[in-house]
């Protein structure tokens, strides 16, 4: 495995800074696909899906992540994009949370394992995490991947962000779909898409996007709303 994170993320992407950033990441994978033995966290373990849907899936927009940008990452699972993100951006500070207590535990035994400073933890439903005053529009960006649609997307993640903070939702072929879908959300959140980034990942035969969208201004604290009806009611 080790070798083929050097081989692809470092030589052929030129991802990594160091060879210290293989070792860390190909730790990670370990002991996510121990972990997985026993938690099921991934359906996703031949070593090259790893290394090629995970792995370089989440740190292939690197460029998007500025030096001391605080960056939420909303539904972390097994720490992807997340952890490989604070591994190659160690500069960049990265909030990783999800609602499922067997996925933080993991992301935060290998915050441990792996002496990630810039990585923080938390266990809460979003909608939560929302209403604690000193959370809220606190971060540049949010982060989601494989998280939900970009409607319900844009209800979790714009209250966190401060005026002008960013969404990077990770997204497949079917993005632009999903803007359409996003409209009325767009509007009701006043955010609007600013960018779609495109990467072609040939080995694999396809092709990943990050949509950027930036919050205008300020919004209604009734966002997110509770018991879940961001995702049985979509804006």
């Amino acid at each position: 495995m080790k070798e083929k994170i050097a081989k692809v993320l470092q030589n052929d992407y030129s991802l990594l800074n160091s060879d210290e950033d293989v070792a860390k990441l190909n730790c990670f994978v370990e002991m996510m696909l121990k972990y997985n033995e026993t938690h099921n966290l991934t359906s996703i373990t031949d070593e090259e899906d790893v290394v090629y849907k995970h792995l370089l899936d989440s740190v292939i927009p690197k460029e998007l992540f500025n030096d001391n940008a605080k960056v939420l990452d909303i539904g972390c699972g097994a720490g992807f994009p997340s952890v490989p993100l604070a591994i190659i951006k160690p500069k960049t500070n990265f909030v990783a949370l999800d609602s499922v207590r067997k996925k933080v535990d993991f992301v935060e035994s290998v915050k441990n394992e792996l002496n990630l400073d810039n990585l923080t933890t938390v266990h809460a439903r979003i909608e939560d995490f929302a209403r604690l005053g000193a959370e809220r529009e606190q971060y540049d960006i949010v982060i989601s991947r494989a998280v939900a649609a970009l409607n319900i997307v844009l209800e979790y993640s714009a209250p966190m962000l401060r005026n002008g903070g960013l969404i990077y939702a990770y997204k497949g072929i079917g993005y632009e779909e999903e803007i359409k879908k996003a409209q009325n959300a767009l509007k009701i959140l006043d955010c609007e898409v600013v960018d779609v980034k495109e990467y072609d990942i040939n080995e694999i035969d396809t092709k990943r996007y990050v949509v950027v969208i930036r919050k205008k201004s300020k919004i209604s604290t009734k966002y997110p709303r509770i018991q879940n009806k961001p995702r049985k009611q979509p804006l």
